[in-house]
């Protein structure tokens, strides 16, 4: 009898299609909780992942942000639902309210965007530390060079509908929440309380959370090719502050999205006042 060498393309392929008892079949112990009932204390990391639509993780993150979870826990159980649809455990069980930390760049204070957060905390689970650094900066690099909502994020069909039609666009530069949000409520005319920048989260939220998983499926389907690279005009400030005499800058996202007065020093920045006069 000849064998049939399973690649991992082909695993991945299948698990996305199979029932869930086939699906533990193949993935072997990993898959299996110790007690052979499949509970989520018997998995290791990193997580099993399963081939799933990244338009389905989308829609699925758009409704979560209004379902209480935001935009961080929002990506992160937008994916991880999707999982758990495919192949049950230990998707199922996983509490995805981990990730309501990182809502409004964490708690409010505006930092790291959410989305990101719980996009590249969805990668660290399933992916080695390794590999894991070129998917999370695809991911990260993505958001600050694409305008944003999509246009795939303006045309979807929600089942949580709070507004109708495009929403304005914008290219953040960074991916600081305070920074996004704030250009976008410039462009779009809108207050940070509005319903309309609610809905761009909301459907940004549903973007991360449809990349991460472009970006995973490629990854496990030995795809995936990085395009993001930092931009060019940071070279002329990393030339000195990078490596060079003057070490003090450690960065990927454009410098000049925040420090358009590039000498004014950080040690200055006492206040708004200092950038906003």
């Amino acid at each position: 009898m000849t064998e049939k060498k399973l690649t991992r393309k082909d695993f991945l392929r299948n698990v996305g299609k199979c029932s869930l008892g086939a699906a533990v079949g193949m993935a072997g112990s990993n898959a299996l909780g110790q007690d052979g009932t499949g509970n989520t204390e018997g998995f290791t990391w990193p997580y099993p992942w399963a081939y799933i639509d990244p338009e389905v993780a989308r829609i699925k993150a758009h409704n979560l942000y209004y379902g209480g979870k935001d935009c961080c826990a929002g990506v992160f159980g937008g994916v991880s639902e999707a999982l758990s649809d495919t192949m049950g455990a230990p998707w199922d069980t996983f509490p995805i309210e981990v990730m309501l930390f990182g809502r409004g760049g964490g708690v409010g204070w505006g930092a790291t965007c959410g989305t990101l957060m719980g996009g590249a905390a969805m990668i660290s689970l399933v992916t080695e530390k390794g590999p894991s650094g070129a998917l999370i900066n695809e991911l990260w690099g993505w958001y600050t060079s694409e305008m944003l909502p999509s246009a795939a994020a303006n045309t979807a069909t929600y089942e949580t509908v709070k507004m109708e039609g495009p929403l304005a666009q914008n290219v953040s530069e960074n991916p600081l929440c305070h920074a996004s949000v704030s250009q976008w409520c410039l462009v779009a005319d809108k207050s940070v309380g509005s319903t309309e920048r609610k809905e761009r989260c909301a459907r940004i939220a549903g973007d991360i959370a449809a990349k991460t998983v472009d970006i995973l499926n490629a990854h496990f389907d030995e795809t995936f090719v990085g395009t993001f690279a930092a931009p060019k005009s940071n070279g002329i400030c990393l030339d000195c502050h990078g490596s060079g005499h003057d070490h003090t800058v450690m960065t990927s996202m454009k410098c000049t999205s925040c420090h358009t007065d590039a000498h004014s020093g950080v040690i200055q920045h006492q206040g708004c006042t200092t950038c906003h006069e």
